[in-house]
C-alpha cells in the first residue's frame, strides 16, 4: 500500500531512518496477443493467490514453464483439472530440474517449441503463426514470470529503477536515496524464496552499520 495514501516521504517525516523496500514481483507478464482479457484466461501469480476462487475446468493450458508455472500446474491439477499441459516456447522447460520432475510425476503434460499467437474465445489458442493447429482449453493460466509494481518508484523522489522497473540496488541493498534499502525479486526479479533470503541478510547487515553510522542525535 506505499505509495497510495502514504508514501516513503511520510515515513521520513514520521522519523524512521531507514526503509527497507521487499514488495516482490506481483506484476503479471502478459503476452500482448489477442483474447488475453476474456474471462476464462488467468495469470499465474494472481492463480496462486487464491487459487479455490477459480473454477477452470476439466482441461488447463499453462503457458510458460518456469517454477512459477510449474507450481500453477500442479495446483492446478490438485484442485481438479484433469488434463494440465504446460507449453514451452523453448525446446526444454526454463524451471530447475527439481520442479519440473515433479510436475511429470503428478501427471503434468509438455508441449515444446509453441510460441502462442492467439487465444480463441472458445477456449482454444493457435500455438505456431501461420498454422491452423488449435488446442482446446476450458481455461488458459499464463505465467511467464511477474515484474514489479511501479507505485512506489512513481511516488518517490530519488528512487531509481532499472530498464525492466526493478529497484536499482548495489550487491548490499543501498537503492539511489539514502536510507532506503531493497532486497529480493523487486531486485534481481522473479527469483527462488531461498536466493531472497539469502540476499536480505545481506542488506540486513548493511542497514545495520548504516544505522550506526548516523549521528547520534538522529537516532
Amino acid at each position: 500500500t506505499i505509495g497510495g495514501a502514504i508514501g516513503i516521504d511520510d515515513l521520513f517525516r514520521d522519523g524512521y531512518k531507514s526503509i527497507f523496500i521487499g514488495t516482490g514481483v506481483w506484476k503479471p507478464n502478459s503476452l500482448h496477443i489477442k483474447g488475453e482479457t476474456f474471462g476464462n484466461v488467468h495469470f499465474g501469480i494472481n492463480y496462486l493467490n487464491n487459487p479455490d476462487s477459480y473454477h477452470l475446468g476439466e482441461t488447463v493450458i499453462v503457458i510458460g514453464a518456469g517454477n512459477a508455472a510449474m507450481d500453477v500446474a500442479r495446483t492446478a491439477k490438485r484442485k481438479g483439472s484433469r488434463n494440465v499441459i504446460c507449453f514451452s516456447i523453448t525446446k526444454e522447460v526454463a524451471a530447475s530440474k527439481y520442479e519440473f520432475s515433479y510436475a511429470q510425476l503428478e501427471g503434468i503434460t509438455f508441449e515444446y517449441n509453441k510460441r502462442p499467437v492467439e487465444i480463441k474465445e472458445d477456449g482454444t489458442f493457435t500455438d505456431v503463426e501461420g498454422t491452423d493447429t488449435l488446442h482446446h482449453s476450458d481455461s488458459v493460466i499464463i505465467s511467464i514470470s511477474q515484474g514489479p509494481q511501479n507505485r512506489i518508484v512513481n511516488t518517490t523522489t530519488g528512487l531509481k529503477a532499472t530498464a525492466r522497473g526493478l529497484l536499482d540496488a548495489d550487491e548490499t541493498g543501498h537503492t539511489s536515496r539514502p536510507g532506503i534499502f531493497a532486497s529480493g525479486d523487486v531486485v534481481n526479479g522473479a527469483r527462488t524464496v531461498v536466493e531472497a533470503v539469502a540476499h536480505s541478510k545481506i542488506v540486513a547487515e548493511s542497514m545495520h552499520q548504516y544505522m550506526q553510522s548516523l549521528p547520534k542525535d538522529s537516532e
